[in-house]
């Protein structure tokens, strides 16, 4: 459903660690004199971390990193987790 996760963490005693996530980044360069050369910005970056025993789900955790352009640079603000299983 996910699609293949962005990592892989093997681990001892039959646990597995994966990482799913989500963002988009973007730049626009504006051609308009006397004005901000470049738009920067980028979405919420999502991350659902998943963590397996022996093939079994034993934990997971959701956390959304928000962003905001300060001087042309993109600034995280603020991060929200929860846990998803236990």
């Amino acid at each position: 459903m996910f699609g293949r996760p962005k990592t892989t963490t093997p681990g001892a005693d039959g646990q597995e660690t994966w990482v799913y996530e989500h963002t988009t980044v973007w730049a626009v360069d504006y051609p308009i004199p006397f004005w901000l050369p470049m738009s920067v910005g980028q979405t919420p970056r999502d991350i659902l971390t998943v963590r397996f025993t022996y093939g079994v789900v034993a934990a997971c955790s959701f956390a959304r990193e928000h962003y905001t352009a300060r001087d042309g640079r993109i600034v995280a603000t603020d991060t929200t987790t929860e846990e998803c299983a236990k």
